[in-house]
């Protein structure tokens, strides 16, 4: 793998997503437990491709998420999961128009609808992948606010996502992960808080922890970047199928008929 340094990725923090670039990630518990990869491709200045994939047997999911023009916030999310053997949509989202509500549609159930208390609107469960904290994204008020829903903390409960209340960005300051410098920043509400490191270079989450999952699949919430790489589109899709083919079963071959069976056909 190619690893970029922060040089060649140079950009400010509130720039769009530059296409060709894939983001390799570390998803986990807080303890390192639970380990599973994540890796975002920006296919365009609008569309993330992610695959995050596990050890166990069935453990991959695929989403693509639409950006808005300005590349703070996804206006269309689509997820697929394994299921008989191959990628099924299992879930997919929109965005209003005034940026205030997404609105979650799974097969077989009604739409679930969710007001914002704050705006650009971010689903948690996304691991941050389109979150972006830079000054155009988040307005001006003090400190600033934004949205954030996931799903309900409450085994059992119903509705089974819901909003967390207004989040506010606080700056923490600078601080180096590694050879990134990083923007520090607490996003904190009722009962949640997650900590972020935000890379200067290119805007992009570069580590997050949290005591509070973004799955039930998850006790808590921890993700790691461990390297990025240039991927043009035929890269990139071979990456992907290298990845599916460890889980998607190839169909079968139609069976060979005999000649006999084919007499008179033609």
């Amino acid at each position: 793998m190619l690893l970029l340094a922060p040089a060649a990725l140079g950009a400010e923090a509130g720039s769009t997503h530059r296409p060709g670039i894939a983001y390799h990630y570390i998803k986990s518990n807080l303890d390192g437990s639970d380990p599973w990869q994540v890796t975002t491709y920006v296919s365009s200045p609008r569309r993330l491709d992610v695959l995050k994939w596990g050890p166990g047997r069935g453990e991959v999911v695929e989403v693509t998420a639409d950006l808005d023009p300005t590349g703070c916030v996804a206006q269309h999310l689509e997820q697929w999961n394994l299921r008989d053997g191959a990628m099924a949509l299992s879930m997919w989202a929109n965005l209003s128009d005034d940026g205030s509500t997404l609105t979650f549609h799974r097969e077989g159930i009604s739409p679930i609808a969710l007001r914002g208390s704050g705006r650009p609107l971010h689903p948690y469960g996304f691991d941050m992948q389109a979150m972006n904290v830079s000054s155009r994204c988040i307005g001006t008020s003090k400190p600033p606010i934004i949205g954030l829903n996931g799903f309900n903390p409450v085994e059992g409960a119903t509705p089974p996502l819901v909003d967390y209340g207004p989040i506010r960005v606080e700056s923490l300051g600078n601080e180096r992960l590694g050879d990134i410098p990083c923007r520090k920043v607490r996003l904190a509400g009722k009962d949640f808080s997650v900590l972020t490191w935000f890379s200067h270079e290119d805007g992009r989450i570069v580590r997050a922890e949290s005591a509070r999952p973004d799955s039930d699949d998850w006790t808590s919430f921890r993700l790691e970047r461990k390297g990025t790489e240039r991927m043009d589109p035929f890269r990139w899709q071979a990456f992907r199928a290298q990845v599916l083919g460890r889980f998607v079963v190839p169909p079968s071959a139609p069976a060979r008929t005999s000649a006999g069976s084919e007499a008179g056909k033609r």
